[in-house]
């Protein structure tokens, strides 16, 4: 397989698994610490409004799921690269970080 084609396919699939991990760690969060009365966590704004009402407990799940997928994904995508380099990983985490500043901006 030629270099190039295995370094993005090696950063698609670092984003995928790291996505996956991500979600399946904010679920599993939720239902060990459930958000606050009358906050969806599906809608950013009922999150924003209410805030002031999560206690740190509340706000650690997403932050570690944010965190682990990041670092499963980046993992994931150093692992399949042809050479180990670092950049693929550097490359799932800038994705990742873009991901979050568009859902909190």
């Amino acid at each position: 397989m030629p270099a190039l084609l295995r370094t993005i396919l090696a950063v698609f699939v670092g984003i995928v698994v790291g996505g996956l991990v991500n979600y399946a760690l904010v679920r599993v969060g939720a239902a060990v610490v459930p958000p606050p009365e009358g906050v969806d966590v599906g809608n950013i704004e009922s999150i924003r409004a209410n805030i002031g009402a999560h206690s740190a407990a509340q706000l650690l799940p997403p932050f570690f799921a944010h965190a682990i997928g990041t670092l499963v994904g980046a993992a994931v995508a150093t692992r399949l690269h042809a050479r180990r380099s670092l950049r693929p990983a550097l490359f799932v985490g800038a994705c990742v970080c873009a991901g979050v500043a568009h859902a909190a901006f």
